[in-house]
């Protein structure tokens, strides 16, 4: 009745893409359909444009992202196969849509006519300071059968006011570094934004699926599930050195399949060591 289509994305195979993007043309001929989906279905339909580039572009009349972070190179590859902007938002299942994206990629705009979201420090209930990051709470003024004051959402990040709407400033949410367990740190204790790890995973186009975990002060386990290319894992263990610490110790795990959390995700930076 709503003209709306679900996608079974819990197989991700070349396959089962190829059958989706069948579906989505079939079903885009008048150009006004719209996609909604996770961020990591579509980044393993970037994976899937690098090594079939005679795709026959399909027209969109808009892409959401939305669950986990949609990451640049990613949200180019869904702009020039469904040619259309592709926007990220940031919701959560126990309230709704609590930001969005516009001009700038990842600077969530506030849906301040439902929330009031604030940012507290990481490690106590006080307010972080404007441009600080910690930890992003939720009261949502519209919820009357369940009123979630100050709900910590568990998610990091920190407001600032640099989008400009006639004349006015928006408090925005950038800085946005997923799920408090997910920040990790240098072998001296410095906070990493987890991007840093992502963004140089960008230079192995080899890669089918990675996760970088914390075990301990200084000591890292980098599990990877690669193509039949050779991984080159001196180079790729300097230049994680250069970002979590020149001593650091770094183990490669190989694997056949990184598993998803029970939501669907997948967790691409983990912390299993309480700082």
């Amino acid at each position: 009745m709503q003209n709306q289509f679900t996608l079974d994305c819990n197989d991700l195979s070349e396959q089962k893409i190829e059958g989706i993007l069948k579906f989505i043309r079939k079903h885009s001929q008048n150009e006004k359909m719209m996609l909604l989906g996770y961020g990591s279905t579509y980044k393993v339909m970037k994976q899937y444009l690098m090594t079939h580039h005679n795709i026959h572009p399909i027209k969109l009349a808009g892409v959401v992202s939305g669950s986990d972070m949609l990451f640049d190179d990613v949200r180019d590859s869904i702009e020039h196969l469904f040619k259309c902007r592709c926007y990220s938002r940031y919701s959560n299942e126990e309230n709704g849509i609590l930001a969005q994206d516009d001009k700038e990629n990842n600077v969530f705009i506030i849906n301040e006519a439902n929330y009031y979201i604030e940012v507290f420090k990481l490690d106590t209930d006080e307010l972080a300071e404007v441009g600080e990051i910690g930890r992003i709470v939720v009261t949502d003024l519209y919820n009357y059968a369940m009123p979630m004051i100050r709900y910590d959402t568990g998610d990091i990040g920190r407001i600032s006011y640099r989008i400009d709407r006639n004349g006015k400033k928006k408090r925005v949410i950038d800085q946005f570094s997923g799920r408090k367990v997910d920040i990790i740190y240098t072998e001296s204790g410095d906070i990493i934004s987890p991007h840093s790890i992502t963004n140089l995973m960008w230079n192995y186009p080899s890669l089918n699926q990675f996760q970088f975990v914390q075990l301990g002060r200084g000591v890292y386990k980098l599990i990877l599930n690669v193509k039949k290319d050779i991984i080159d894992e001196e180079k790729m263990i300097n230049e994680l050195k250069s970002i979590v610490g020149k001593t650091a110790k770094i183990t490669i795990e190989y694997v056949d399949e990184i598993p998803v959390l029970r939501s669907g995700k997948r967790r691409y930076i983990v912390n299993e060591w309480q700082k």
